[in-house]
């Protein structure tokens, strides 16, 4: 799936040379506007721009490392000065003729595919307008690491293979060199190799072998002035080649950052490593891979255990931003069985910097009800987007703000994303409990977009409880979320005589809710009301929303929502009343026409109800398999 890039300082129209590959080595980033040929890299791709005009012709761009047998895509965009124009562009490809490597151009010219075929350099030749650029290739052999353990067996120091440089990295062959990493080279005692190259040459096994973590931070404050020490932290690239990293265990139930990286600046890079059977235990900012990450982390699976009492997930406790605003997780996944109280996540537990095409599975125990802020996939997101990624994360003994993929959203964006994790929260105190089978509680100016749940929701208490959404929005927020193109198949169960609702708890001032539905089922153990859809409603902006609510062991049952108010720009939702079992959108009674209206299943099956009510089926909604009207197959997460 191709970035999403947005280039608003290009003068000119322009040819952006795009590459996808499981590149070696890594590539150079930066920010803020781009000069010509300059590089910029996410989720394991670079892009390249430049302007026709300025650059001579046989300019070399970029130069790419790969392994014998690995290929690399190539293909062209085009961009208006605005960003927002993008078509694929047809340009000219060849190969110098030296035999290292084969080039498949694409049916449409657009793109190319380079096969890197024996050990040796070589060139792709782009050409545009009548000039010709040049993208070197550096072909190296795909069992280097290897060989070189091989050839030194006694290695001991992470000194002893390689030159720590992109072209020849510190090739790690075993547990005693990669602990000299943070015993002599990045960690409390030294930091002239933080910056340095690193690559596994081994699967390494740490049964018996204590861990020495990898950079230095577990004696500063958690927070405060003396919190970050760029110095002392990982900020080079560690390669793991898709080695394995197994049987680790570190044990200190009082040490912050307990992680294989306690830390990691903006210039890192983790990629293509794998870990088992980790057992991870500390205190605040506890991870598999990393206890505080402000650097990139591409192709990283891990699977074990991590103990934590605050900000804990399976890849990193805290991923934000530093200087590079660009930083990112991407392509990697977590499955961990995590017991931790507060902003814990099945990937992270607090993400304030952009994660893409990543997944989360196992268990999040909560031994401390009063505590809060857990989800799935992430504890708590804020000003920052999250996009493609999915968590089957179940999550027992939970608190409040809770959610089936993130417990807390501030100003962030998530997108085509999903949950399927059962949830259940043991907190019975106050009157709001923030649960929904998605998002706990959602605030400020968020976008919510093409996402679903479906994991069951269980609550001690009801209150702010929804199958989608806990909350959307909060009285005195000065800006307000937009929820759109989501769904719920999420069942929920309340213990007690409390309320909930089929989407959400509730909804706020001026959030737009727009073109979502909820189908489920809602069970109330002692009474209680049940709204359909929303269960206090001060938005005005909700329209075009049905809801298919099977309700058992309610004392009240509200169609669509379980209060009154915010209607006057609220238009076109619907309610199944053979399935709900009643003619009441709310607390007022009946319908209110044009805002809130009952329908049989029959009519809701109907496609010209809902387009006569100014639903668009074109681009948004489908009549779906089972009758019901359902979002586009384009929107779907």
């Amino acid at each position: 799936m191709r970035s999403i890039w947005s280039w608003l300082c290009a003068p000119n129209l322009s040819l952006r040379v795009l590459f996808k590959a499981p590149l070696l080595l890594p590539l150079f980033f930066a920010s803020g506007c781009k000069t010509d040929g300059e590089i910029e890299g996410f989720s394991g791709e670079a892009l390249v721009q430049f302007e026709s005009a300025s650059l001579g012709t046989g300019t070399v761009l970029t130069s790419v490392q790969l392994q014998v047998g690995q290929t690399l895509q190539v293909y062209s965009i085009l961009r208006d000065r605005s960003g927002k124009f993008e078509k694929n562009l047809s340009v000219s490809w060849s190969l110098a003729a030296t035999g290292i490597g084969s080039l498949t151009v694409g049916t449409s010219g657009d793109s190319a595919v380079y096969s890197a075929t024996s050990v040796g350099t070589d060139t792709v030749i782009v050409t545009f307008k009548g000039k010709t650029y040049r993208l070197a290739m550096n072909v190296v052999s795909n069992s280097s690491g290897n060989a070189q353990c091989t050839a030194n067996p006694g290695a001991s120091s992470y000194l002893d293979i390689g030159a720590g440089t992109l072209a020849s990295p510190y090739i790690i062959c075993n547990t005693t060199q990669f602990n000299d990493i943070g015993l002599s080279g990045c960690g409390l005692a030294s930091k002239v190799a933080c910056r340095k190259h690193f690559q596994l040459g081994n699967h390494l096994d740490f049964n018996g072998v204590s861990l020495q973590t990898i950079g230095y931070l577990h004696t500063k404050s958690a927070t405060g002035a003396n919190s970050w020490d760029d110095d002392n932290v990982f900020g080079g690239v560690f390669d793991g080649a898709n080695f394995e990293l197994r049987n680790i265990t570190f044990t200190n139930a009082s040490y912050n950052f307990a992680a294989i990286f306690e830390a990691t600046f903006d210039t890192s890079m983790i990629k293509r490593l794998r870990i088992t059977g980790l057992n991870i235990t500390g205190n605040t900012r506890v991870a598999g891979l990393v206890g505080l990450n402000r650097g990139y982390i591409d192709d990283v699976q891990v699977t074990g255990n991590v103990t934590g009492n605050s900000y804990v997930g399976c890849l990193a406790g805290v991923h934000e931003l530093g200087a590079d605003t660009n930083v990112a997780i991407t392509n990697s996944t977590g499955n961990c069985q995590i017991f931790a109280n507060f902003a814990v996540g099945g990937l992270v537990g607090y993400a304030a910097a952009k994660i893409s095409d990543s997944t989360a599975a196992g268990l999040i125990t909560a031994s401390d009800p009063t505590k809060g802020f857990q989800g799935g996939f992430a504890g708590y997101v804020q000003n920052t987007q999250i996009l493609s990624c999915s968590t089957s994360v179940a999550i027992v003994g939970g608190g409040a703000s809770i959610g089936g993929f993130a417990g807390a959203v501030v100003s962030s964006t998530i997108r085509y994303s999903r949950s399927t994790g059962n949830i259940e929260s043991l907190y019975s105190g106050g009157s709001f409990h923030l649960q929904g089978g998605f998002i706990g509680n959602l605030r400020n100016a968020s976008v919510i977009e093409f996402n679903s749940s479906s994991g069951q929701v269980k609550a001690a208490k009801g209150g702010s409880v929804g199958g989608f959404a806990g909350v959307i929005g909060y009285t005195g927020d000065t800006t307000y979320p937009t929820v759109r193109f989501n769904y719920t198949l999420s069942s929920i169960l309340i213990t007690t005589n409390q309320s909930a609702a089929g989407f959400a708890g509730h909804a706020y001032s001026v959030a737009v809710v727009e073109d979502n539905y909820a189908k489920n089922s809602i069970t109330t153990t002692g009474g209680g009301s049940v709204s359909g859809f929303i269960g206090v409603q001060f938005s005005s902006g909700v329209k075009r929303n049905y809801t298919v609510s099977q309700v058992t062991g309610a004392a009240t049952i509200y169609g669509f929502k379980g209060s009154t108010g915010g209607d006057t720009s609220s238009a076109n939702n619907f309610w199944d009343t053979t399935v709900s079992a009643t003619a009441n959108h709310g607390p007022a009674g009946g319908d209110l026409s044009g805002i809130y209206e009952g329908k049989t299943t029959a009519n809701l099956k109907t496609q010209s109800t809902l387009q006569t009510a100014g639903w668009d089926f074109t681009s948004v909604w489908q009549m779906g398999t089972d009758g019901y009207p359902a979002l586009r197959s384009n929107a779907q997460p």
